[in-house]
């Protein structure tokens, strides 16, 4: 089965991915950027670009046909995106991990969203030239037809913080010749 059967698979036979099927098809994603062969860019990009992160969620699993399908279209999906300058930089989360709830009284609230139902499964950061831009880019990817929620949002480094405007201590005066 290659990319072009999978596209053809009717969207109404498409179902949600398991979270380790969904993170295996996306690591097709870190492929060009893995390649020793110098990246190739059609369309560099003209404009400033901005950081976005597309955060996915999963809500059931597939068969193993729809994997493969899944997998196909994210690799063909990944490649044009790439060429386009968006440098996608997927990073996959396990799927087991610890839930610690806030201490306030929002734990109660906390332990009770969407997000505890439908776990995050992947976070893919690209470049864009707003969000706009970025949302047409999640939009696209091919695991939303398999169940994939998706999330976008800006994304930047955390602020480094202040040095200290404290001048030093001065150092203690020396002592010689006192007995």
């Amino acid at each position: 089965m290659d990319a072009l059967d999978c596209l053809c698979v009717p969207s109404t036979r498409r179902r949600g991915l398991g979270p380790l099927l969904f993170a295996a098809s996306l690591l097709a994603l870190g492929a060009p950027a893995q390649s020793d062969a110098a990246p190739t860019n059609a369309n560099p990009p003209t404009h400033t670009m901005n950081t976005f992160v597309i955060i996915f969620r999963q809500s059931r699993p597939v068969t193993d046909a729809e994997k493969q399908c899944r997998s196909a279209e994210t690799a063909v999906w990944a490649q044009r995106h790439n060429a386009a300058g968006h440098q996608l930089d997927p990073r996959i989360l396990a799927p087991d991990g610890e839930v610690r709830p806030a201490t306030d009284a929002s734990a109660a609230a906390a332990r009770s969203a969407p997000a505890e139902a439908w776990p995050i499964t992947a976070l893919l950061f690209l470049e864009a030239r707003n969000l706009s831009e970025a949302l047409g880019v999640a939009e696209s990817h091919p695991g939303r037809h398999y169940g994939a929620s998706i999330e976008v949002r800006p994304w930047a480094a955390p602020v480094a913080a202040a040095q200290p405007t404290t001048p030093p201590a001065p150092a203690p005066a020396s002592v010689s010749g006192a007995r």
